[in-house]
């Protein structure tokens, strides 16, 4: 009985089934022909059907058996769907192996089926490995039902050709999927590359303004300042200037109080003299002023004897009136005299007050002039420290300037640089 059930399996097996193989993608023909795949073996595949639809579910099982024992895959499944849904797909999809049929509609069938794989997480070399049990449970299941040799090499070669060509559609998807990643990721890069240049560009664009709009500014004010260094230079030389003629004129002044002190002092002198000659004259006045009035005594006393002598007098009396007269005129001029120099001597003190308050006024002046040259002396060289000063801040802001200058150079330079690395990020 059991060879009669054999020989009838073998028998229904042998049979001729219509069979369409119609592809109108180049690139899935040259897979096919790479493969060696023909209508012989899809013939083979639908003469198979009735022997492999009993089986399916179990090799089915058997695949995503393979497949759960990585617990990611379970995670990833039990995330999207399940593991009943997903071997109902499964079963439906190898049992259209065994339809006849291969066409536009069975090769984006197993494209979609491909995706579902790669989309759940199924690593290829998960999907290599499950499929090698599949296989196997196949090829198992073929050599369980005794058949001819002959036949069992020709179905083996079948399914290592449909299988093989599943492979490659999966594996595919996986290179299609992991470009379209690397891609996306790429992108992704690009856009934060862009975005986090595209922000620096900007942040550069503005710092670089306002540093040029400061720059620019800086200049200016260090030009002005350079400017205010200079006319204080000139206003220094200038004042430096002054402060020497004033000093000169200074020690001109203190040369011609020093020669009116020097003056007033010999005049005092002979202010001096003056008064002792006046006191002399005086004391000549006084000895003269007495023999005045000794004479006018012996002219009386003359006068007095001539009247005694009657007619022999007169001519003496005539003398005595003569020498009493002399005595009084004598007596009035010394008088005269005396009064002149007691004016002379009462002048001579006022003029030597005088000359005492110009000496002290002299002094005075000579003290302050001395005092005001050495104030000049000290501001002249005050104002010269000033203005060397002055000079090297003139010189340091001129080496501001240039660095300022230069700094605006670079804010340019830079200015310049992001709107190419805009222009590039555009570009991308």
């Amino acid at each position: 009985m059991f060879i009669k059930k054999r020989e009838n399996a073998i028998m229904n097996l042998g049979e001729s089934f219509e069979v369409k193989l119609e592809i109108t993608e180049a690139e899935i023909e040259e897979q096919l022909r790479l493969i060696h795949f023909t209508k012989d073996d899809l013939l083979s595949l639908k003469q198979m059907e009735q022997l492999m639809v009993g089986h399916i579910p179990n090799a089915v099982h058997s695949f995503y058996d393979s497949i759960m024992e990585n617990s990611k895959i379970v995670a990833i499944i039990n995330k999207t769907s399940s593991r009943e849904r997903l071997e109902q797909t499964l079963i439906r999809h190898i049992a259209e192996w065994f339809s006849g049929i291969i066409d536009d509609e069975y090769i984006n069938k197993r494209k979609k089926v491909a995706k579902i794989h790669v989309h759940i997480g199924l690593e290829t070399k998960w999907y290599l490995a499950a499929c090698q049990n599949l296989q196997f449970s196949l090829i198992k299941n073929i050599l369980l039902k005794g058949l001819p040799k002959e036949k069992e090499i020709t179905y083996i070669e079948a399914i290592s050709k449909i299988m093989n060509y599943e492979q490659q559609l999966v594996v595919e998807e996986y290179d299609r999927y992991a470009a379209e990643q690397a891609n996306e990721k790429e992108e992704s890069i690009k856009r934060n590359i862009k975005e986090t240049l595209g922000s620096i560009v900007t942040i550069l664009e503005i710092q670089s303004s306002e540093t040029t709009s400061s720059v620019e500014e800086l200049i200016v004010a260090t030009k002005e300042v350079n400017e205010d260094v200079s006319n204080g230079i000139e206003v220094s030389n200038r004042t430096i200037a002054t402060a020497e003629n004033g000093k000169q004129t200074i020690q001109t002044l203190m040369i011609n109080t020093k020669e009116i002190y020097d003056k007033t002092t010999s005049m005092s002198g002979i202010i001096e003299n003056l008064n002792q000659s006046s006191e002399e004259i005086l004391n000549v006045v006084k000895i003269v002023k007495d023999i005045a009035t000794k004479t006018n005594l012996l002219a009386i006393n003359s006068a007095i004897e001539a009247a005694r002598a009657g007619e022999y007098g007169k001519g003496f009396a005539v003398v005595a009136n003569e020498v009493r007269k002399l005595a009084e005129q004598t007596r009035n001029s010394v008088e005269q005299i005396d009064q002149l120099v007691g004016v002379s001597t009462g002048a001579q003190k006022e003029v030597v007050k005088a000359i005492q308050i110009v000496q002290q006024l002299a002094n005075l002046g000579l003290t302050e002039s001395e005092q005001t040259a050495l104030a000049f002396t000290n501001i002249s060289a005050m104002i010269q420290e000033v203005a060397a000063e002055s000079k090297a801040v003139g010189s340091e802001i001129k080496g501001l300037t240039i660095a300022v200058e230069s700094i605006g150079d670079a804010s340019i330079h830079i200015l310049e640089s992001a709107k190419l690395l805009d222009d590039t990020i555009k570009k991308i």
